[in-house]
């Protein structure tokens, strides 16, 4: 009803400097990695990854993926934030450029950045003031979920990239994204304009039981790893 009545509205995430996985659902709520472009000052944004399984990335929506997301907003981010505030920021230019040594190709494979992340923040978040078993979890959590560096990947890409737009008569491509129904694109000297065209159909393993009709099309921000 909320939606009929225009009360909630649908922007894309790059409109506001942000990018999300697969769904790509940001709301008010929902903590975020910040990142900071340091040579020309701008920033990015992206949530917490869910982890696997019913996650609302892939479209699910219950119990289940509600207290996921509570206990992400209320002991996940708070605790990161604290470690984060310990250790300083961190350069991620440098992570990921060894992740990528290590085997990741910053989209799909993600094990070597989000162990890289583990092994950076671990003695902070050992020197939080949460519980041990509120650390304990956390520290359980990332390490479960190979794909938990691919939010901080995208951002990444995101803050690069916009530091090469708007420039007059560049075509390099700042932006590609997919959103389940189109393809689009932004060129640099081309302002925040965007080009569309169909979204591809996914070539994939499919879980048994499932054929190429019951996939979607491609969807989400993450394709943004690519340009870089």
């Amino acid at each position: 009803n909320l939606l009929l009545q225009r009360e909630i509205s649908y922007d894309p995430c790059h409109h506001h400097n942000t990018v999300g996985p697969m769904a790509g659902v940001v709301s008010a709520s929902m903590p975020v990695w910040i990142l900071q472009n340091k040579t020309y000052g701008n920033h990015s944004y992206c949530t917490l990854n869910e982890g696997l399984g019913k996650v609302l990335r892939y479209g699910a929506y219950s119990d289940e993926v509600i207290k996921r997301l509570k206990w992400i907003e209320n002991l996940l981010a708070p605790l990161l934030k604290q470690a984060l505030k310990l250790h300083g920021p961190i350069d991620l230019k440098t992570m990921i450029t060894q992740a990528l040594q290590m085997g990741d190709e910053g989209h799909n494979r993600n094990r070597a950045g989000t162990s890289l992340l583990i092994r950076e923040l671990a003695p902070y978040i050992i020197q939080t003031k949460f519980s041990e078993k509120e650390k304990t979890e956390v520290l359980k959590f990332i390490d479960s979920n190979d794909h938990f560096f691919l939010n901080l990947t995208m951002p990444a890409a995101k803050c690069t990239l916009d530091a090469a737009k708007n420039i007059e008569f560049s075509t390099i491509v700042t932006v590609m994204a997919r959103n389940g129904t189109e393809f689009g694109i932004r060129v640099s000297g081309l302002g925040e304009r965007w080009f569309t065209g169909p979204a591809g159909i996914v070539d994939g393993l499919l879980f048994p039981g499932y054929t190429a009709e019951d996939a979607n099309l491609d969807i989400g921000d993450s394709v943004i790893a690519e340009i870089n």
